[in-house]
């Protein structure tokens, strides 16, 4: 294993997924986490991870997609990734990982979004059970 440089890691933030959140109809969308980071230098890097663990309910069929994105305060889309349940009442865990190389300096947020594919006719909704959101500012060169 290397030795990580002194001061390489300069920030970090978690939030966790509030458990009961859900989406109830096509195209809805939830903000499930929001992490905040006081970038130093321009040049540094924010490595975000998220997961949200869900469970599609109602209805008899199941198939059906969320899509997560991971969202910078200024509507950036930095990472976003599709998922599909399986069948109904059968509980999913998605995750991200990625890297905001363009932070800008300053304060940034960063939201984990869940919006909702085609729901069922038969009142089907998406249950967000818990997950967490963690932001890191990394010296780019350091």
């Amino acid at each position: 294993m290397g030795i990580i440089p002194p001061q390489i890691f300069l920030e970090f933030d978690c939030s966790e997924v509030t458990p009961g959140q859900t989406l109830a109809a096509t195209g809805a969308s939830a903000n499930l986490a929001t992490v905040t980071l006081d970038v130093d230098e321009s040049d540094n890097v924010v490595w975000l991870t998220a997961y949200a663990s869900w469970t599609l309910t109602g209805g008899v069929i199941g198939n059906r997609q969320v899509t997560f994105s991971i969202v910078r305060d200024d509507d950036e889309v930095i990472c976003s990734g599709t998922d599909t349940s399986g069948p109904v009442g059968s509980w999913r865990m998605s995750a991200l990982t990625c890297c905001d190389e363009n932070p800008g300096e300053g304060e940034r947020t960063y939201t984990l979004v869940a919006t909702a594919g085609t729901l069922g006719p038969a009142a089907q909704t998406v249950t967000f059970n818990n997950g967490t959101l963690t932001g890191s500012e990394i010296r780019q060169n350091g």
